[in-house]
Formats: structure tokens, C-alpha cells, sequence
């Protein structure tokens, strides 16, 4: 009996070791599916009362957001240089596969400044941007 207690004390101590190498938190992407790597400079989410909409890629978030005529205050998007969380409406966005390779292809980074934006492109607003996809 005291071996099988003490191969189940070992075991759950395993488990709970291994359980804190795991993300926090996986979210999928809401237009694609993928999985969403949150320190990617090139995430995205979309904010809502009590929701949160993640995005594996800017061009998932802006298809997501002009199929859906979602408003544009709710979008949030890494800043490519500081890779903080800016808003989406204020954000500037450059295409550009030289300069970037996103997670699904889109190549789309956004910036908070609009001259940093100048060095990797021609920077659009999030309405234009929208526009611009195909």
C-alpha cells in the first residue's frame, strides 16, 4: 500500500512539474483556426465587452473584421518595433515581403508611429488597409 501511495504522490508531482512548461493560455485563431503565438509580432485580437477574439496574423484579424463589419475601435495589434499592444485604430500597417514573413502570409506589420512605418513601406490606416486586401 505505501508503495502505490508513493508512486502516486511521484506521479502527480511529475504532472504538475511538467503542466507549468505548457502555455498559460492556447488560443486559436478566429479566422483560421491556428494556433496564436501571442509574442508574435504579428498577432492580433479583437476586444468586445466580454470577448476576445485572437489572430495568429494581422491579415487574418483585418479579413476577420471586414467580412464581419466589425468595428474598427476593437482592434488591438502588436507594434513591430516595441512589440506592445497598441490600438488597432491608430495603428499604422505596411505590407511587405521583404521586410516581413507573417504566419500565414499576409506579411502585414503595424506600427504606432507613422515615420517607423515609412522605413519598411507605404503605411495605410486600418480602414485602408481593409480595402487594400484581396
Amino acid at each position: 500500500m505505501k508503495i502505490r501511495t508513493r508512486t502516486v504522490i511521484i506521479t502527480l508531482v511529475l504532472l504538475l512539474s511538467f503542466s507549468s512548461l505548457l502555455p498559460a493560455q492556447m488560443n486559436k485563431c478566429a479566422e483560421c483556426g491556428m494556433m496564436v503565438d501571442e509574442k508574435s509580432p504579428f498577432s492580433a485580437k479583437i476586444v468586445q465587452k466580454d470577448m476576445t477574439l485572437s489572430f495568429c496574423d494581422i491579415g487574418d484579424m483585418l479579413i476577420h473584421m471586414k467580412t464581419k463589419k466589425m468595428r474598427l475601435e476593437n482592434a488591438q495589434v502588436k507594434d513591430f518595433k516595441s512589440n506592445e499592444w497598441i490600438n488597432g485604430a491608430k495603428a499604422w500597417y505596411v505590407s511587405s515581403a521583404k521586410h516581413f514573413t507573417s504566419p500565414m502570409g499576409w506579411n502585414i506589420a503595424a506600427f504606432r508611429n507613422k515615420n517607423e512605418a515609412e522605413k519598411f513601406g507605404a503605411p495605410l490606416d486600418l480602414d485602408n488597409a481593409m480595402k487594400a486586401l484581396k
